[in-house]
């Protein structure tokens, strides 16, 4: 064999190996994306599942030890969730939503997040109100503060990010949540996004107003809310009423999340026909990290 010969049998070697070393790196990084995408789904899968056996004990006629399990004040609807999950407190509903789950409470804001009613470690977690909240007959936090992951499939509290949209708002401005205590309605006045540090911008630290230092401390709460809104309502809210935030994470920027804020609403209180006057707000704050990630320009600055 001539040298010409041997030279391009070893060039066609080499780009063999090289060829077989990239189909053998596509097929690796192929499996592992196979094997994620299995994991994500199947979380996606039985979270759902847990979350229908929950709703099955929902419509269980309780027993009367169940009953009698009860706290003082609580209501018969939920005794057989109660009796097995003696940290639930109640039941998130937006109609025409995803959102329709259950809300527990731990002993602090991790033990919930990646893991399920059972104490179980699951990836999205279980739906939680903040461990400083109250819950009684009588006894309810001035803002009661509930956490949920925004999962990619649409489920969980990833509606919450819709409402960026004031037809969204308009047609969904109500919220159930149902405490063991009894039903309760709400209605949206506020939707914004937020930062966690303080490098992300201006800071509103809404996760840590829990219970009203004073009707000044009140009133600043919700003029910050309306500041930072994406909608503005006409919605009157006074000291004295009691608040509900739901928290969830947003993808704008890093690390970023986005809050949506209701008023509980009396007996005869509408809270459809209050919202529908709701207009966008073109001028609210944003993070700075959010013009940043957008490369908008930064009025704060």
């Amino acid at each position: 064999m001539s040298k010409k010969k041997v030279v391009m049998t070893q060039e066609r070697r080499k780009k063999n190996r090289v060829y077989n070393i990239l189909i053998a790196v596509f097929a690796l990084i192929f499996i592992v994306s196979l094997a994620v995408l299995g994991c994500w789904l199947y979380d996606y899968y039985s979270a759902s599942q847990f979350v229908g056996k929950i709703q099955e004990m929902r419509q269980q006629i309780p027993t009367q030890e169940e009953i009698d399990a009860m706290p003082e004040g609580a209501e018969d609807q939920f005794a057989a969730i109660y009796a097995k999950y003696p940290d639930f407190r109640g039941w998130i509903t937006i109609d025409g939503t995803k959102i329709d789950y259950p809300v527990v409470q731990g002993k602090d804001n991790d033990f919930y997040l990646r893991r399920n009613m059972d104490g179980e470690y699951h990836r999205l977690g279980t739906v939680f109100t903040d461990y400083r909240c109250q819950f009684g007959p009588d006894a309810f936090s001035d803002n009661t503060v509930v956490y949920g992951h925004s999962a990619v499939n649409g489920s969980y509290f990833r509606d919450l990010l819709k409402y960026k949209k004031l037809d969204y708002y308009k047609e969904h401005p109500v919220i159930q949540f149902d405490t063991i205590y009894g039903e309760q309605e709400w209605v949206i006045i506020g939707a914004f996004m937020s930062g966690i540090y303080p490098s992300q911008g201006e800071m509103f630290e809404y996760h840590n107003f829990i219970e009203t230092g004073s009707e000044d401390e009140f009133n600043a709460y919700v003029e910050e809310v309306a500041r930072r809104s994406y909608i503005t309502t006409d919605i009157p809210v006074s000291y004295g009423d009691n608040l509900l935030t739901l928290s969830t994470c947003d993808y704008e920027f890093e690390d970023s999340r986005f809050v949506v804020v209701a008023k509980r609403l009396e007996e005869g209180e509408d809270g459809a026909a209050m919202a529908q006057s709701a207009v966008e707000h073109p001028d609210r704050f944003m993070p700075d990290a959010w013009y940043e990630a957008t490369g908008r320009e930064n009025p704060n600055q």
